[in-house]
């Protein structure tokens, strides 16, 4: 590989413009929806393509402008397409999950969930119930016949909110669908319901999905990916913000994958931006400096000499 150009490798006002786009999008999709402008599912699926876009447009522009040969040219390219999968898949997997392969009704402790022959392996379990009752209130529920057994919960929490310049008003946060995941060993025909408390009303509704796109996967793929990018940035005399910004898109689709559901898509996917973000931009800080340490850094060429 070529020694690097030094007029290159700082980083574009292009990019902070791209950064700053990333903010201020976000932020008018997030007031649109609380506003009642945009519904839940598209705040949702514009809130995971937004961020996820913006975030690819910053890193493939600044591995783009900065590395140079056609292997090095190429794995940016790839590295870019990388954030860009690993920040939407998992998000948009949750919210169109596709076609069920059973679905029951259970309404307490001791009923089975039918299985159709054939199903095994990896799955999803989405859980949807009411909760009755005021305040802060769970359900708690178990399943036995998986690999491990399923656990998950309902649940219903309040906050204070401030209402004009003195007031101020109690305000419910409930999370009546989740998703969890299960293996079921070949040849099982049912699960059982061992556990289900709590304060529900009616029945809980179970419907199952085929896992498309294993937790195991995501995690192991982006740490591959971020990895790559740390690499270049380290090769090339990139800024850490770079492996940092590429941490947050893929630490957002992880968490998007368990956040996120059908039902719930706008609220979660900003907390999934928040709790993924801030770890995987701490992820993408930490890696970035130990592969600096690691990786050689090709030498500066100053323009002038370039030409000569």
């Amino acid at each position: 590989m070529s020694p690097v150009n030094e007029t290159v490798t700082s980083a574009p006002s292009m990019n902070r413009g791209i950064l700053i786009a990333v903010i201020g999008v976000a932020v008018a999709l997030i007031v649109g929806y609380f506003a009642g402008f945009v519904s839940e599912d598209v705040a949702g699926v514009l809130i995971v393509l937004t961020f996820a876009g913006l975030v690819t447009a910053y890193v493939a522009r600044s591995l783009l402008d900065a590395v140079q040969g056609a292997v090095g040219r190429a794995l940016s390219v790839v590295a870019a397409l990388g954030v860009l999968v690993l920040a939407v898949m998992p998000a948009l997997l949750t919210i169109v999950p596709g076609e069920s392969v059973a679905t029951a009704s259970i309404t307490a402790a001791g009923d089975n969930v039918p299985l159709p022959e054939g199903v095994s392996g990896p799955v999803r379990l989405l859980v949807h119930g009411q909760l009755g009752g005021g305040g802060t209130a769970e359900v708690d529920f178990r399943l036995d016949g998986t690999v491990a057994p399923v656990k998950g919960a309902l649940s219903r929490s309040s906050s204070t909110a401030r209402v004009g310049r003195r007031g101020s008003a109690t305000v419910a946060h409930e999370r009546n669908t989740e998703y969890v995941d299960a293996v079921i060993p070949a040849g099982q025909r049912f699960l059982k319901v061992t556990s289900l408390t709590g304060p529900l009303v009616g029945e809980l509704h179970l419907t199952l999905f085929r896992e498309r796109w294993p937790m195991w996967a995501d995690v192991s793929v982006a740490a591959a990916v971020l990895l790559l990018i740390a690499a270049l940035a380290a090769r090339f005399r990139l800024d850490s913000g770079l492996v940092a910004g590429a941490g947050a898109a893929l630490g957002f689709g992880a968490m998007a994958h368990e956040y996120i559901t059908p039902d719930s898509a706008a609220r979660p996917a900003i907390g999934a931006i928040i709790v993924g973000g801030i770890l995987g931009i701490v992820a993408g800080g930490v890696l970035a400096w130990v592969v600096k340490k690691i990786v050689p850094a090709l030498p500066k060429v100053r323009a002038s000499a370039a030409k000569s």
